[in-house]
Formats: C-alpha cells, sequence, structure tokens
C-alpha cells in the first residue's frame, strides 16, 4: 500500500508540475512569473503530501530523489527515469557511512531497460564543516545480466565540488541480447560542480568522461555542461548539453523531485542573495546522492558496432 499511495501522489504532483510550466512567462516581467509560476499552490499541495506521507517509509535520515529526464537525439527524443535513495548505515559526529541505492528505465537501441545500482560509500566532514571528503564503491547491473564495478571519490563544500570516478566491466567479455553481441565498456567520469555567485540556486555542471572501445574503431569520450537550477526546496530542474565524438552532440533536460526538502535558498525565495558565496555549513549534505554515471555504458554488435546511449 505505501507503494501505491507514493506512485498515486508522485503522479500528481509531476501532472501538477506539468501544468504549472506550461503557463510561459509574461513579457513585462518574466522572472516574477517565472516564481509565482513554478510556486503554483498545486506544486506545493502534491509536494507537501509526497513528503509528508509517501516518502515516510525511509529510515530516519535518509534522501531520496525521483526524476525524470529526456534526452534530444536529433533523430527523437529519449525519456528515461530513476529513483534513488540514500539510507545511513552508520552515523558519528562528523562522519557517515551509507548505502545509495538507485532503480533506472531507459532504451538502449529502442529497447526498454532497467538497470539497478547499489553502493556503499564514507564521507568524512571537517571540523569546521565547511567541506567534506568521501569515497564509494558501487555495484551496478541490467536486466540482461551486464554487470560492472566502480570506485569513486569526493570533495564537497557549499561553493564547490568534485569526485571521480573508475568504472569496471564484470563477468563473461560479451552478453548476446537479441541476436546483437554487448559488451561493457570500461571508463572514467570527473564533476566538477560550482555555484554561481548571487545565486546559491543555481550551479554549474561540467563533466569529462571517457569509455574504451573493445573492437570500435574509437574510445566514446567527451564532456557534459549543465545548469541546475533549485526552483523550490524540493523541485530542480537541470538543463545541458552532451558533446560526444561518437554520437555527436545532444541535448538533455530533466525535472527531479527530492526529499527531505532542502534547507538552502531555492529561486522561489528571490532571484539574488546580498552574498556572492553565503558561508553554510554542508552537515545536511553528507547523505546527498554521489555523482556518477548509473546507466551501464554498452558497445553493441550487429550489422555494425555502435556504442550505446550514455548517461
Amino acid at each position: 500500500m505505501k507503494l501505491i499511495n507514493f506512485a498515486s501522489t508522485f503522479s500528481a504532483w509531476l501532472f501538477a508540475s506539468s501544468v504549472a510550466f506550461s503557463g510561459g512567462l509574461e513579457p513585462d516581467n518574466p522572472v516574477g512569473s517565472l516564481s509565482n509560476t513554478i510556486m503554483s499552490p498545486a506544486i506545493d499541495a502534491a509536494s507537501n503530501r509526497l513528503e509528508s506521507s509517501a516518502l515516510k517509509f525511509l529510515p530516519e535520515s535518509s534522501t531520496a530523489e525521483i526524476v525524470f529526464n529526456t534526452i534530444d537525439e536529433g533523430s527523437g527524443t529519449e525519456p528515461y527515469g530513476y529513483a534513488v535513495f540514500v539510507i545511513p548505515i552508520s552515523q558519528t559526529k562528523n562522519s557517515l557511512l551509507f548505502n545509495q541505492t538507485q532503480v533506472n528505465r531507459y532504451t538502449v537501441l529502442d529497447s526498454s531497460r532497467i538497470a539497478a545500482n547499489f553502493g556503499v560509500g564514507f564521507r568524512q566532514l571537517s571540523e569546521n564543516e565547511s567541506y567534506f571528503i568521501g569515497t564509494n564503491l558501487f555495484f551496478d547491473l541490467d536486466d540482461e545480466a551486464n554487470k560492472r564495478a566502480s570506485l569513486g571519490l569526493e570533495f564537497h563544500s557549499s561553493i564547490v565540488g568534485a569526485n571521480a570516478n573508475l568504472y569496471r566491466s564484470l563477468g563473461s567479455s560479451s552478453n548476446l541480447v537479441d541476436g546483437n553481441t554487448e559488451r561493457v565498456l570500461d571508463g572514467y567520469d570527473i564533476n566538477i560542480v560550482g555555484q554561481m555567485p548571487f545565486m546559491p540556486w543555481a550551479e554549474i555542471v561540467y563533466t569529462d568522461y571517457r569509455w574504451e572501445a573493445e573492437i570500435a574503431s574509437q574510445d566514446s569520450e567527451g564532456y557534459k555542461f549543465a545548469g541546475e537550477f533549485w526552483l523550490t526546496d524540493n523541485v530542480r530542474l537541470e538543463i545541458g548539453v552532451d558533446d560526444n565524438k561518437v554520437s555527436n552532440r545532444n541535448e538533455f533536460a530533466g525535472l527531479s523531485f527530492s526529499y527531505p526538502s532542502r534547507k538552502r535558498p531555492s529561486l522561489s525565495d528571490g532571484f539574488f542573495t546580498s552574498k556572492a558565496f553565503p558561508e553554510v555549513s554542508v552537515r545536511q549534505d553528507l547523505n546527498m546522492k554521489v555523482r556518477r554515471n548509473n546507466r551501464l555504458v554498452i558497445e553493441t554488435e550487429g550489422s555494425g558496432v555502435v556504442i550505446a546511449r550514455l548517461d
């Protein structure tokens, strides 16, 4: 019953968000109109219900995020989504051992696919609570029995953050799926995140990545550049571009709901703040999700060789 309640409540929240965002902007006051549109009573009511009831099955101090994204690949738009949960295992005054579990749904060569990520991480908070460092280990598996593991390191402060992940395939070197041979690729990604001055609700994210080809003519490498904008305490908008030398340039966008509410300024609190970079404790960020690629990157060999769409 809890899962049914969660699904129905989130559907109502997503519908309310779609209706509100379709209102557009008033030419004479775009910022004010945007804020009023985002803060529509329908979104607030559905978000409050989702936070206060449907997600109460999570253990104390846990966080959750539900995301719906789209990728414009030129030939069409590919939707995908995921739900991620960060759950404390053990916690001291300045450290946290946690589990991160994520379920993803996306497409590979026009076929729907489900993948899961299971991770364990450790984070250590600095004495003045201005930053933390961490490490993590993940196991990734999709419904075609493709497997992968990753090792990650991270640094996070309220102004800037960075992390790196190294991915390695597990199990057999290839897997036969619908007449095609699939190979999970090894690779890495490096993420750098920075807050925009005077706009603590907005962050710029740069990602550099590379996936090592098995039999394809070249590795899949490129970068992603995105903006992440906290519209309310729960709702975040992401817009960006992925420039890859194999699959060329693609745009993507996503809307997410986070639980519990983020205790930081959002666009609904105002467009600008009086300080360029307000000093805040990052203690509440100890249970934020690890930033990583959660889709297994696949090299598919059939009539030709292609690289599956990247996350």
